[in-house]
C-alpha cells in the first residue's frame, strides 16, 4: 500500500496543469488595426471573452470582448511589444505578446506565440499520446513492483 501511496506522491509532485480545453491567442496587423483571435484547441471560437492589451511598462491600453467568433479589432498602437491577455470564462485564460513592427506592413501575423494552426493541429494529439503513454507506463511500473514485493514476501 505505502508504494501506491507513493507512486501517487509521484504522480502528483510532477503533475501539471490540466488543459482540456485550453484556449489559443491569435494575434493579426491589416491596415492599422490588431485584430485578436482568440479560439479552443478544438477549433471553435472563444465569443465574450475579456481581452486586454498591455504595453511594455504593464500599462493597459485598450481592453474589449470578443464577437461571436472570438475575434476583436482596435487601432494599432505605435511600434513596440505588447501582451494580450484572454479570459473566456471557466478557467480558460491565455496570455501572448506581439510586436508592432516600426514600418507599415500591409497584413502580417505579429503574434510571438504558435498561430491558430499550430495551435489546434495535430500536434496536440500527439502531446495527448505521449501523457498516455506516461500513464501508461507509470501504471505498468507500479503493478510490476507491486506483483514483485508479494513474490518476495
Amino acid at each position: 500500500m505505502r508504494r501506491y501511496l507513493a507512486v501517487v506522491a509521484i504522480c502528483l509532485a510532477f503533475a501539471s496543469v490540466a488543459q482540456a480545453h485550453a484556449v489559443g491567442i491569435d494575434v493579426k496587423l491589416h491596415d492599422g488595426k490588431v485584430t485578436i483571435e482568440a479560439f479552443y484547441d478544438d477549433d471553435t471560437p472563444a465569443p465574450d471573452a475579456k481581452v486586454t492589451v498591455f504595453n511594455a511598462a504593464n500599462v493597459m491600453i485598450a481592453e474589449g470582448k470578443t464577437d461571436d467568433h472570438g475575434v476583436w479589432i482596435f487601432a494599432a498602437p505605435f511600434a513596440g511589444k505588447y501582451e494580450v491577455r484572454v479570459n473566456a470564462g471557466a478557467g480558460h485564460t491565455a496570455k501572448t505578446t506581439f510586436t508592432i513592427p516600426p514600418m507599415a506592413i500591409e497584413t502580417a501575423s505579429i503574434a510571438d506565440g504558435p498561430d491558430r494552426a499550430a495551435f489546434t493541429g495535430p500536434m496536440r494529439w500527439v502531446m495527448a499520446a505521449i501523457g498516455l503513454a506516461a500513464i501508461g507506463s507509470l501504471t505498468f511500473v507500479a503493478r510490476w513492483a507491486s506483483r514483485r514485493k508479494k513474490a518476495t514476501d
